[in-house]
């Protein structure tokens, strides 16, 4: 199969500036049958995640551990502190 670039996107604060993200992407669903039922609404976007790396470290540190309560308890107490 023989590859070739079709665009060059750019910085992303600029193509989000002006807009240029959706249009690339209304442009590129001509090929996709299953994009354009997507951007058309016809069609339900199903998709399952997973929490990975440093989110599922902090998650779980943050239920087996106080850091919950410890946060709450620091927080109190420099409102507490303003108050005073």
């Amino acid at each position: 199969m023989k590859k070739r670039v079709v665009s060059t996107l750019g910085r992303l604060d600029q193509l989000q500036e002006k807009r240029d993200v959706e249009t690339i992407t209304h442009s590129l669903s001509k090929f996709s049958e299953n994009i354009l039922m997507v951007l058309t609404g016809k069609s339900d976007i199903k998709s399952d995640s997973l929490i990975i790396g440093p989110a599922l470290i902090f998650k779980r540190l943050w239920e087996e551990t106080s850091l919950e309560s410890m946060a709450i308890a620091r927080i109190t107490g420099l409102i507490a502190n303003r108050w005073l």
